[in-house]
């Protein structure tokens, strides 16, 4: 199944084309971020985590990819990236744009790495990605959040792609519940993590 419009295609990706992706996956995002093969495998078969592919018209190559979800009443981006030898041409734009129309132009979570690295340049990269989904609409959510790691809690921003309707508070303890026991089941201390971005969410609201 895939939905074209002007010169690209977006199509829905299958196990073989997991595998193809794999290798480019592990450059483009930090190992904390990261699942492990078998992870995005398993969660690929549930049909609730969708794999996309970006690519041009007549079938050329990868132009970039994505990891999304349906997860409870809005969606939810785990992963977006374009290829190397693509990035500054607007295709990024494009497919962040596109994703949400592929399920009825449905509000859209994602979380955004931290501009806080001590290394300048990684710094640069941390606020330029900041700065791309702001700049389409994303707006931050003024929440503390953790992100479950191997290793713990990892402090991320946690963004919103609205659709124009409702407010996200009113559907984010839903769907943070949803992710924590889909996509971060497999974390060990995934529901401890979970309590804690609840219970900072229902301080926030009260």
């Amino acid at each position: 199944m895939s939905q074209k419009t002007g010169e690209f295609v977006i199509s829905y990706g299958r196990r073989q084309d997991l595998k193809k992706i794999f290798p480019i996956y592990k450059k483009d995002f930090p190992a904390h971020e990261r699942k492990d093969y078998q992870r995005l495998e398993a969660l690929l078969a549930e049909g609730s985590y969708q794999l996309l592919l970006l690519s041009g018209r007549a079938g050329e190559d990868l132009l970039g990819y994505a990891l999304v979800c349906k997860a409870g009443q809005a969606l939810w981006l785990d992963y977006l990236a374009i290829s190397s030898n693509c990035r500054g041409m607007g295709l990024g734009s494009y497919f962040f744009q596109e994703i949400p129309q592929l399920w009825k132009n449905q509000g859209m979570f994602l979380e955004v790495e931290m501009a806080t690295s001590n290394n300048p340049a990684q710094r640069g990269l941390q606020q330029k990605r900041i700065d791309f989904y702001e700049r389409l609409g994303a707006q931050r959510l003024a929440l503390p959040y953790l992100f479950p790691t191997e290793k713990g809690a990892f402090p991320m921003h946690l963004y919103y792609k609205p659709n124009g309707e409702g407010h996200p508070y009113g559907i984010l303890a839903e769907t943070l519940t949803w992710v924590f026991d889909n996509l971060h089941k497999n974390i060990a201390s995934g529901k401890k993590i979970l309590r804690q971005n609840l219970q900072v969410l229902g301080e926030q609201l009260e």
